[in-house]
């Protein structure tokens, strides 16, 4: 039952045009990013001496660049993907569906959030043009892309589970855009609270809370256990929160 969702999930949204509108406007936004890094770059290393060239970093002033360029606009991409997953489904009616059939909560939950994986991550990979301009110029320490590539995953699966969260508590398309957008929002503002505050204690769990924070680490080379457990769990809360809403109706 899991795979017949998640296929109505993804045939609803490739056989719309919207799909593909925000697709394009994704990877056009991305590749104009990409391009007018590269020239910056260029234009950088050709006006400082020739001494000094070697210490001009691809790594950072490109490819790390890059994916938390890309990163943001997923903060604003993700919301659209996860806007119908629920509210339109409440709107329209078909969710009573899946109550009266035999599919369970968690069958639900977890097909509406591979389907949004799914949707993601075609969205990363049509990015992937991206590392393969990068392999024929030759950039150093490929490494990067990888872990680039993880943290803008990881980070996606928290931007959808918290996304459908949203869709999941209004009937209202709109309304679970916004409410998703400020959600994910708020995850990245709060490493700001953590550079302000006086408290050790504090600082050190609002920086453990910010989603920023830990893509930066891993998109830096650094994966650690902490950044895993943090994924894990933000993905887990949300998800366990969906079905609760979701069982809510038998209250």
């Amino acid at each position: 039952m899991i795979f017949t969702i998640v296929k109505k999930e993804l045939r609803s949204y490739f056989l719309d045009p919207v799909g593909y509108i925000v697709m394009g406007l994704f990877i056009s936004i991305t590749g104009y990013i990409f391009y007018n890094l590269l020239i910056s770059f260029v234009e950088n290393t050709q006006n400082i001496p020739g001494m000094y060239r070697s210490g001009l970093d691809f790594v950072n002033h490109v490819t790390i660049q890059l994916f938390t360029n890309i990163n943001l606009f997923l903060l604003i991409f993700a919301p659209i993907l996860t806007m119908r997953s629920f509210s339109s489904e409440k709107k329209n009616g078909t969710l009573d569906l899946y109550f009266s059939s035999q599919v369970s909560d968690l069958e639900i939950v977890l097909a509406k959030y591979i389907g949004a994986l799914i949707k993601g991550g075609v969205l990363l990979l049509i990015t992937f043009i991206f590392p393969l301009i990068l392999w024929t110029l030759k950039a150093p320490d490929f490494t990067f892309v990888f872990s680039g590539y993880l943290g803008l995953f990881l980070n996606l699966t928290a931007y959808l589970s918290l996304g459908l969260f949203a869709s999941v508590c209004t009937s209202n398309q709109v309304v679970a855009a916004v409410v998703s957008y400020v959600g994910i929002l708020f995850f990245w503002m709060i490493s700001w609270a953590s550079q302000v505050s006086s408290n050790y204690l504090y600082a050190n769990i609002f920086k453990y809370v910010s989603i920023v924070k830990h893509f930066e680490t891993i998109a830096k080379g650094s994966l650690t256990l902490s950044s895993l457990c943090y994924f894990v769990s933000f993905n887990i809360l949300f998800l366990v929160c969906i079905k609760v809403v979701l069982s809510s109706r038998k209250w």
